[in-house]
């Protein structure tokens, strides 16, 4: 079996990471300021509907396991010092602290090493480091769980926290979150009051999540005389009223039977329509619609073995006569060209359709 691809689009899904630094970064004059109550518990709210208006109504269907780990406790000068686990950071928070905050991309870096200090990598940071995320990081120190878009802990420790969120798959699409620092309590918006009640929104990466096509043919009887049989196919997706996909494929068989392509990289979601566009003079369809159109489910089930969108197409003999379109691969835009054979004669279909309408014309007139 031979196949054989044309040209594709591809839908792009966009990346949008926009952290909101007046409260997911500890604020820059927070180390200057006298915390009278160091002992009181705080609270921490995560609120996901918040986050992106795009993502939002996606999110919200969704359950998300946000993870804390205190990374350093607080003084009564405002200062941070890192806890035990923690404490090969301490040089980097001093630093910060030295410099009365410092900058967002400082306090961006440190959530990034503390991350990895406990072993926590989502699946693009551990490809761009070619490492595995760890089978089993670091345990947190609490652990929140964001249902119908909202979720909250409450008695928390007074001190500096990184906020870790697992990856989130929803239907269509797959959410990556920027590690973060938490500083409890903070400060309100105008720098003049402590919040111990913190409310955060989250941010994150999305993208499309993909799925697969096979198209399976299956030959009731096969004409040796006539030599390979060549199938064609055109595939069009569309998702959101947009073309995300666009192929013709070709399928060879050399004896009767069952075989199949399996088309990946098609996004979850997306409306695919099949047509089986040449099957050559010697065959015809026996089941199976001409045209059928399916929707792409993800490429792992939920049990997580893998799975695609079916079509399936039944050919016999053809004994029948008639016009013939006859395909040749071209490397014009579409990657292919075709003839039309009559009455033993070939002509390119242009010169075809031109000389038919003339016939046409001449016996109206």
């Amino acid at each position: 079996m031979r196949t054989r691809y044309g040209k594709t689009g591809w839908l792009c899904a966009g990346i949008v990471m926009v952290l909101c630094l007046a409260f997911l970064l500890p604020q820059m004059n927070l180390f200057a300021q006298k915390v009278e109550e160091t002992d009181k518990t705080c609270s921490l709210t995560v609120d996901a509907a918040g986050s992106d208006e795009e993502y939002a109504e996606d999110l919200k269907k969704a359950e998300i396991t946000v993870k804390l780990y205190q990374i350093a406790t607080i003084t009564g000068t405002g200062r941070h010092k890192t806890v035990e686990r923690f404490e090969s950071l301490e040089q980097d928070l001093e630093k910060i602290m030295d410099e009365g905050g410092s900058t967002a991309a400082a306090w961006e870096d440190l959530a990034q090493k503390a991350a990895k200090t406990m072993g926590l990598r989502n699946e693009r940071e551990a490809a761009e480091e070619q490492k595995e995320p760890a089978a089993e990081p670091g345990e947190a120190d609490q652990t929140i769980s964001v249902t119908d878009g909202s979720g909250t802990v409450s008695n928390l420790p007074a001190g500096m926290y990184l906020v870790w969120t697992d990856k989130v798959q929803t239907g269509a699409y797959e959410y990556l979150f920027q590690p973060y620092l938490i500083a409890l309590p903070n400060r309100d918006a105008v720098g003049e009051e402590w919040v111990y009640d913190v409310t955060v929104n989250l941010k994150p990466e999305r993208q499309a999540r993909y799925g697969a096509l096979r198209i399976t043919k299956k030959l009731e009887n096969y004409h040796a005389d006539k030599g390979d049989a060549m199938f064609i196919f055109q595939v069009e997706a569309v998702k959101d009223n947009e073309t995300v996909y666009s192929n013709v494929v070709q399928l060879d068989m050399t004896k009767a039977g069952t075989e199949s392509i399996l088309i990946e990289k098609i996004p979850v979601g997306a409306k695919v329509t099949v047509t089986e566009i040449y099957s050559g003079a010697a065959y015809e369809l026996t089941a199976g619609e001409k045209t059928q159109v399916v929707e792409i489910p993800p490429r792992k089930a939920d049990d997580g073995t893998e799975q695609s969108a079916e079509v399936s197409f039944t050919n016999g003999k053809h004994f029948g006569t008639g016009v013939v379109n006859q395909f040749d691969s071209t490397s014009n835009a579409h990657g292919w060209t075709w003839k039309k054979i009559v009455k033993n004669q070939v002509a390119d279909s242009q010169g075809v359709e031109e000389e038919q309408e003339h016939e046409n014309e001449n016996a109206a007139e």
